[in-house]
């Protein structure tokens, strides 16, 4: 049997089905998509059991270190520090940043204008450029105050206490 060709409006009206198709299906595949990405923005998080148990032990151990602690991981420090221990340090931390100082001058060929160009100042430092080649550090704690002149000799500047704590870093 021969096919009848579809009149002129026929095709017209399959066309527009097929638009009206298209379009809905459009619409459809929108709304699915909208309604992921709400569901994935309005999602709460989720913690695993796992995670919840964990975090509760290690809470729980944390907390008794805390109010037992233990005797092998507390610093055995003295507070406040002995003056005399605390001058050798002070005597160490400037010896610290006069090497910064003279690293700072054997890269660049000069001294620094100010004590931050070596890097971070240790507390307490101030630094002072007397001339091209001479420079004054001087470290100051509320009970300690140690001044050295670049022209001074470093053992001037560590003292017997600073030099023995220095060999006791250094072994």
């Amino acid at each position: 049997m021969p096919e009848i060709e579809p009149t002129p409006l026929d095709r017209k009206s399959l066309s527009d089905d097929k638009e009206r198709m298209r379009a809905i299906e459009e619409v459809l595949r929108d709304q699915a998509r909208r309604e992921v990405l709400r569901d994935i923005a309005y999602r709460r998080p989720y913690t695993s059991l796992r995670i919840r148990v964990a975090a509760a032990a290690l809470a729980a151990v944390a907390l008794v270190a805390w109010v037992f602690p233990v005797p092998g991981l507390q610093p055995d420090i003295p507070f406040p520090v002995p003056p005399a221990d605390e001058e050798a340090g002070l005597r160490l931390a400037t010896y610290i940043q006069a090497q910064q100082v003279e690293a700072f001058r054997q890269t660049s060929g000069r001294l620094p204008d100010v004590l931050r160009e070596t890097g971070e100042p240790l507390p307490g430092m101030t630094y002072q450029r007397l001339d091209a080649r001479t420079y004054r550090l001087r470290g100051q704690t509320e009970r300690a105050v140690v001044e050295w002149t670049s022209s001074d000799s470093v053992p001037t500047l560590l003292g017997k206490a600073g030099a023995d704590k220095l060999r006791g870093f250094t072994r």
